[in-house]
């Protein structure tokens, strides 16, 4: 017979905040640190921040080949030594097992880093997709962020992608996508990273 769960008091709620607070605090302070150990405590932040986090990590894993950009530069995230931008985006997955990209601007010219945590199985999963097949993939997958295509500007549209991990999702079929074609391993994207810019 399954036991009911039993309520926090309001006591043991504080507590599990103050402790939830100081871990989140912990892992900002020091991005570069989360590794596949603590990759669970994501789970603690909404998806915004997490993001936002997730994207200094990514930086700071690679201190002597990645620059921060500034939003006026209209080229993504962040730029390596040799000229190749980049835009960043992360996805934590859950039990429902859906994976979300948003606010992918095809209006700006460079590629595009998605790194996905699968919080139930344990995997950690990094995909490079090149400007001109991201634009293939939204085309037949992707939909606008905010809005419809009416109400959004034909220059700034910003797009989505939202892959499924379940197999019977019809969003599966960009999940397969992903991994058949854009799936890249950390050494490899080091690699990449330090190759000059084709012209």
């Amino acid at each position: 017979m399954a036991t009911k769960s039993r309520k926090l008091t309001e006591r043991e709620w504080i507590r599990f905040d103050q402790k939830r607070s100081l871990m989140i605090k912990e892992i900002k302070a020091n991005p570069e640190k989360i590794n596949k150990n603590t990759f669970w405590m994501l789970t603690m932040m909404s998806p915004p921040p997490r993001g936002s986090l997730m994207e200094k990590r990514h930086i700071k894993k690679h201190p002597k080949l990645l620059t921060k950009i500034g939003t006026d530069v209209q080229r993504g995230d962040f730029v390596t030594k040799s000229g190749s931008y980049y835009e960043y985006k992360f996805s934590l997955v859950n039990e429902k097992r859906n994976c979300c990209f948003l606010q992918i601007r095809l209006f700006q010219d460079c590629d595009y880093i998605l790194e996905v945590y699968d919080s139930i199985e344990k995997e950690f999963y990094i995909f490079l997709v090149p400007h001109e097949e991201m634009k293939q993939l939204i085309k037949e997958h992707g939909r606008i962020t905010h809005g419809t295509e009416k109400d959004n500007d034909d220059k700034n549209k910003m797009y989505s992608l939202r892959p499924k991990l379940k197999s019977t999702a019809k969003e599966y079929a960009i999940w397969k996508i992903l991994c058949a074609n854009f799936s890249i391993t950390e050494s490899q994207l080091k690699k990449k990273y330090t190759q000059k810019q084709s012209k």
